[in-house]
This record gives C-alpha cells, structure tokens and sequence, in this order.
C-alpha cells in the first residue's frame, strides 16, 4: 500500500498513551473510516492498553484493495475482497482516489518477471468509480475474484457515518 498506508505501532511496553504523527493531507481512521486530519501536519495522542489495536491511518486519495485473512494463502484466495476508497476531499468537493491489484497464482516463484499475473486499476472521479485491466496473463483463478463490499470514505450519510456499498 506504499504511501496509503501509516502504521503506528506501539512501541513501548506498558504504555499508556500513543502520539503519532500525521503528514500533511486527509488522513482517515482506518479502523472506522472517522476522519484522523484534513489539511496540515499535526500529532495526535490517543490512550491505550495492552489490547490496544495498532493505529493504522489511510491515506486521502488511495484505494486499497482487501480481503479477510485465512491460515493459508490457498484458504485466503476463496474469500471475497472488499474495496476502500479514501477520498482526497469530500466528494461534494471533487474527492478523488486511485489504487491497484495484483494477483498470481499464489504458487509460483518469480510471477512478475515472467508476466504471469493479474494488475487492475481503479480510480474513483466525479462521483464514478473504474476498474481498469492492465495485465491479465495465465492466472486461473482471476474469475473467482468477488468484491462484496465497497466503503467509501469521504462520503457520509445524514448519520456522519461513512457510507458503503455491499
């Protein structure tokens, strides 16, 4: 996930509160699509416990791909796949967003050297959102591939919760 993704660890044992930085740009909660920071630079201090979740914020602009984890990758395959889309703005206000999928077989050694794989492209821009097939080359299982659930932050309802599509 590269810049879309901010990890925030815990870093010390017995800690009782977490300050992490925020870069500049929208940054979203990634645990409930809540809104972290719009415009600059900023830390935040949240408490925590020892069953405190790691902080992981989500980029403005990035679109991430998931899928729910399983013991192995053969198990993990059959699982549907979710989409974040994590506006750059509110969508009122032209929010965009961009990110990509890959996919092997799972199995074989040096997939992208030898171009056997799956890559799409989805952007979300006024208010749509595309999927773009790059490269589709000797990947069996690609047609097994469900999305079920699409959250899009930057978009709420009349609650102030983020709205999602399944």
């Amino acid at each position: 996930w590269g810049r879309g993704l901010l990890i925030s660890p815990i870093v010390y044992q017995g800690a009782t509160e977490l300050t992490y930085y925020i870069p500049q740009g929208r940054w979203y909660n990634f645990y409930n699509g809540s809104v972290l920071s719009v415009d600059g630079t900023e830390r935040k201090t949240i408490p925590v416990k020892s069953d405190t979740a790691i902080q992981l914020s989500v980029r403005g602009g990035y679109i991430l791909p998931m899928q729910q984890p399983a013991r192995n990758t053969t198990f993990s395959r059959k699982n549907p796949m979710k989409l974040i889309l994590a506006l750059s703005a509110l969508d009122k206000d032209g929010g965009t967003a961009s990110g990509s999928l890959f996919w092997d077989d799972g199995t074989s050694i040096d997939t992208y050297e030898n171009g056997n794989y799956y890559l799409a492209q989805f952007n979300a821009t006024n208010r749509a959102l595309s999927m773009e097939v790059e490269v589709n080359n000797n990947v069996s299982d690609v047609n097994s591939l469900q999305f079920t659930d699409i959250e899009i932050w930057g978009v709420t309802k009349t609650d102030g919760s983020p709205f999602s599509v399944s």
